[in-house]
């Protein structure tokens, strides 16, 4: 009835898109069995990176006063930090919380509370189904998250390609600052062109990563819940089966009946058993939904207080948009063509 290893058709590692991506966003430790050069390398590649993107953060600090006047520009920068900050929260989780995760996961694929399948009792369909679903919801997060940083530096990096026609800023009305997609304090001369997209590189890995922590954190959260959820729903099955399970473990037959269980001590013994077992799962698997929420649940609700205020500052600046819409529309021969639209 109970298996101590993977008898019984489950797939393997129900993370295991959630593992790869930790790999490539560098937030996984390596082994012992490692080179020490390739540990060397990783780790120095992604502390710079990392590195990078935290002092974008006090970047985005040190321009809010310059914002102050500018209540649309100060909500929006607001919106941004708090985003940001969340993903600094995340990436601690992430980093200080990674052997409780792990636990969680092993707990969770513990082959020990595995059931054989019997009748249209199929455990091991619906541990590949949930398997699917999670890595399908996985890679989807990690794509979008990614898509969105790069899509947003990609935009500036064209904007001022074809808009900007000098090398330098001086004497037109226009400055780097004003083709940031993620306004902050700009550190490094930007007074050309060359320079100004030189630096939306660094601003392109910096929010990069901040795609990359939040992709990671929310599809752990989402993967343990998923794994929580699939486990649930076989453990329910488990014990809608447990007298054929029994039956069968016995060698008796399907329609095998009687008024009292204790006229057959061998089946009251193993029903005994085996109801023990799903009442010690049940108590596991309520012990992870708990451990889980202690992990997240902080962080879950300041990222919703955060979203609420990214929101009300988008609705703010809504209101405050004129009547009229300007559109450029680029030809072949760089002539703009002005259409105003009325709302």
């Amino acid at each position: 009835m109970f298996s101590n290893n993977m008898d019984f058709g489950y797939p393997t590692n129900f993370f295991h898109y959630n593992e790869l991506i930790r790999k490539i966003c560098g937030l996984w430790i390596p082994g012992k069995d490692t080179s020490f050069i390739f540990k060397f390398f990783y780790f120095s590649f992604f502390i710079i990176l990392y590195a990078m993107g935290v002092s974008f953060i006090f970047l985005e600090v040190l321009v809010l006063r310059r914002t102050i006047s500018k209540i649309s520009e100060l909500l929006s920068l607001i919106g941004i930090l708090l985003t940001h900050i969340v993903g600094l929260f995340k990436l601690g989780i992430l980093t200080f919380g990674r052997k409780k995760i792990k636990k969680l996961m092993d707990v969770l694929q513990d082959p020990k509370y595995q059931y054989e399948p019997i009748d249209n009792f199929k455990p091991d369909r619906v541990f590949l189904k949930e398997k699917k679903i999670n890595s399908v919801i996985c890679i989807t997060i990690f794509g979008m998250y990614t898509f969105a940083a790069i899509s947003a530096i990609m935009s500036m990096y064209l904007r001022v390609l074809n808009e900007v026609h000098v090398d330098i800023f001086e004497g037109t009305n226009v400055t780097c600052y004003d083709y940031l997609p993620y306004l902050h304090y700009i550190f490094l001369p930007v007074d050309t062109k060359s320079a100004c997209l030189k630096y939306s590189f660094y601003q392109g890995i910096s929010v990069l990563n901040f795609a990359w922590i939040v992709a990671t954190a929310d599809g752990t959260f989402v993967a343990l819940n998923n794994c929580l959820q699939a486990r649930l729903t076989i453990l329910g099955g488990a014990f809608r089966t447990i007298r054929e399970r029994s039956f069968k473990n016995l060698g008796l037959p399907k329609n095998y009946q009687l008024l009292h269980d204790k006229e057959n001590p061998k089946l009251e013994e193993d029903l005994s058993r085996s109801f023990g077992h799903l009442i010690n799962h049940l108590r596991l698997l309520i012990s992870v939904r708990d451990e889980v929420e202690y992990v997240f649940s902080f962080i879950t609700l300041f990222q919703t207080l955060a979203s609420l205020l990214i929101i009300a500052s988008c609705l703010f600046i809504a209101s405050n948009v004129s009547r009229y819409f300007i559109f450029y529309h680029i030809t072949d021969d760089t002539i703009f063509v002005k259409n105003t639209l009325s709302i």
